[in-house]
């Protein structure tokens, strides 16, 4: 069943605001980021990945790549919307998260959830 932007864009903002960390590891200095991390964290999109569509497969691929926009939960998102907020886990500390999930949701028009409100 899909969700609407609305539906996953709350489910993203709250899990990260909660979460305030990146889910990955650490390989030769660099972080890796992951859909599901061994620890138990999961990024914005493996928030949003019913357990029934994961796959350890999709993981060290972008979420441009998943084929869950066919048949799947995203086929209403849009990948440049899906690819926004997972470039905002990946690539901005968790400080930074907040302030860059309210410029999503004036983007795309969204009500912004209560916990990334200021």
């Amino acid at each position: 069943m899909a969700i609407s932007q609305q539906q996953a864009f709350n489910k993203m903002c709250n899990h990260l605001m909660k979460q305030m960390k990146k889910a990955g590891y650490m390989e030769d200095g660099l972080f890796v980021c992951l859909y599901r991390a061994p620890n138990g964290t999961k990024c914005a999109v493996g928030a949003i990945i019913p357990d029934k569509y994961y796959k350890k497969e999709m993981e060290h691929s972008s979420a441009s790549n998943l084929k869950l926009y066919v048949d799947g939960p995203f086929k209403n998102l849009g990948q440049q919307f899906i690819n926004e907020v997972q470039a905002i886990h990946d690539e901005k500390p968790p400080s930074k998260w907040a302030q860059r999930l309210r410029a999503v949701a004036k983007k795309y028009k969204l009500e912004q959830p209560e916990s990334i409100q200021i």
